[in-house]
């Protein structure tokens, strides 16, 4: 699924973002990520930023809400995948699959930027993708994270982006984020 409508004007400074859903996600922590770009394409009448749900499997993806949202299964790996965010929750430290992790190593390998937010950090560190890069993670995970990764740095910003990774603390940290992201990009007045 993609945010893009017939009326808006795609334009080589489109931002293509995916978004993979993992069981249980932060619903709010999704929605305040994706706010400031879909007021951002409203406000110019442009496709600044596009986005697409995916999943391991494809399909409905319920939330830690109950909410589901509809994806397609992981795509091949591509390079106009600007961003590619793993969207965690309550379970996600534990989470484990293996055709998962290959997808993201490989999406490293062409060079695609990597992030996380709320618990889906601990996924891109279970993938070996998060050694040698600072992250925010939620306050409550501080401490067992840093044991289990001590080769990652852990920061108490709401987000932090580092090289081709960026972290999100959950929430609604992702709203900070974007709207950095859109006075970068684009304009701090739009932002």
């Amino acid at each position: 699924m993609s945010n893009s409508r017939p009326s808006e004007i795609q334009t080589k400074d489109t931002t293509n973002l995916s978004f993979v859903l993992i069981p249980r996600f932060n619903m709010m922590a999704l929605t305040a990520t994706l706010e400031p770009l879909r007021v951002a394409n409203y406000l110019t009448g442009k496709s600044l930023y596009t986005w697409h749900f995916i999943s391991p499997k494809g399909g409905n993806v319920v939330s830690s809400n109950g909410m589901s949202i509809d994806t397609v299964k992981l795509p091949e790996p591509d390079r106009r995948m600007d961003q590619v965010f793993i969207c965690g929750s309550w379970g996600s430290e534990h989470y484990e699959d293996k055709t998962l992790f290959a997808w993201m190593r490989r999406l490293d390998r062409l060079g695609v930027h990597l992030g996380a937010m709320d618990i889906g950090t601990y996924i891109l560190a279970r993938a070996g993708l998060m050694s040698g890069y600072r992250a925010a993670v939620l306050w409550y995970c501080t401490k067992a994270f840093m044991e289990k990764f001590p080769d990652t740095e852990i920061s108490d910003l709401l987000y932090v982006t580092d090289r081709n990774r960026t972290t999100i603390a959950g929430g609604a940290a992702g709203l900070d984020l974007m709207l950095d992201n859109i006075a970068k990009r684009h304009d701090p007045h739009l932002a």
